[in-house]
């Protein structure tokens, strides 16, 4: 996400936890075939319209992940925790966020 937040172009691993954040504002790719890999970073080169796409995607999904968004959503957690409501707090928080050190998550 920070990548994106800069306006770069991103290449990342399909595994779930990636692929649901960042599905349709990067390349995905199965992190255990380095020729899809090596596939999907030329394309990103190469491919300007690709490029392109990818950073207009990638700042918008990026946006979407604040400190105010993952503060929120941790105290929202806490309180399904404390009212024994686990699995949907674990559920959430698992698909939640945490920003980086610029900021975005």
């Amino acid at each position: 996400l920070e990548a994106m937040a800069c306006s770069t172009p991103v290449v990342a691993s399909r595994e779930p936890a990636l692929a649901e954040n960042l599905e349709g504002s990067a390349e995905l790719v199965d992190p255990t075939d380095t020729g899809a890999l090596a596939a999907a970073l030329r394309r990103v080169l190469t491919d300007a319209p690709l490029a392109a796409r990818l950073r207009k995607h990638g700042l918008a999904n990026a946006a979407r992940f604040t400190w105010e968004e993952t503060a929120r959503a941790t105290v929202s957690c806490y309180r399904e925790l404390a009212d024994g409501k686990t699995a949907r707090a674990t559920e959430r928080a698992l698909a939640g966020s945490a920003p980086t050190a610029g900021g975005r998550a």
